[in-house]
């Protein structure tokens, strides 16, 4: 595959391959990123890649992370059989908000 022609997601499970439930944070994932493609580390946003979080303007179609909270995700992986509420925190708002919920890997 062009490394160029590669979304950041791609990237992203090609550096965490057979590393599952691996917990790491923002600055450790960049770190791995860094090392193996040339990216823009501002770009790195773990949150639109979670199963349990949904971010504002970001298509909730992607999932690899856990938010463990304190800045820190463990890497599930793509499909994985996710069950647990998602939660969104609205622009300003102190505390989140349960917005669904995903049951043996289908999100309700």
């Amino acid at each position: 595959m062009n490394i160029m022609k590669m979304t950041l997601y791609q990237k992203v499970i090609i550096v965490l391959e057979n590393q599952g439930n691996k917990v790491l944070t923002r600055s450790q994932l960049i770190e791995k990123l860094e090392k193996k493609f040339k990216i823009n580390r501002a770009s790195v946003i773990p949150s639109d890649y979670c199963y349990n979080r949904i971010n504002d303007g970001v298509k909730f179609d992607k999932h690899l992370f856990h938010y463990e909270g304190n800045n820190k995700y463990k890497y599930l992986g793509e499909n994985f059989r996710y069950t647990g509420k998602v939660y969104h925190r609205k622009k300003g708002a102190k505390d989140d908000e349960v917005v669904g919920e995903w049951i043996n890997g289908e999100y309700h």
